[in-house]
């Protein structure tokens, strides 16, 4: 899948119907799933984070609203310490209109340290 896009962006092509064909005996409906998923990694429309927060009241409200209007696509969080927590998230973006780079630079705005695992 991720395959085709990238060769119909590098040809310009548009107007024609293409077919991607994905066969084989180890190939199901959740392995499928996760070739979808990978191909919006790879269009640039989902980032993979690691946050950390401070474990204190109000953080994860403060993170929610750094990632503001974002659809979540994978979340975990998990206690450190008694001082800090970290947070593996998904979230969608957009390569135009809402690159990854707006939604990291929101993180670290309200003070939170990022790693970008993309």
């Amino acid at each position: 899948v991720a395959g085709i896009k990238k060769y119909v962006e590098q040809r310009g092509i548009s107007g024609q119907t293409l077919v991607a064909i994905d066969s084989g005996a180890n190939v199901n409906f959740d392995r499928l799933r996760h070739v979808a998923e990978r191909a919006e990694l790879g269009e640039g429309r989902e980032a993979i984070i690691a946050v950390t927060i401070p474990e204190q009241p109000g953080s994860f409200k403060a993170f929610c609203e750094a990632i503001g209007k974002r659809q979540i696509t994978e979340f975990n969080y998990r206690y450190h310490t008694d001082r800090e927590a970290h947070i593996f998230v998904g979230v969608q973006t957009h390569p135009e209109n809402d690159p990854r780079s707006a939604l990291i630079a929101s993180l670290t705005g309200q003070g939170f340290p990022v790693l970008d695992l993309t």
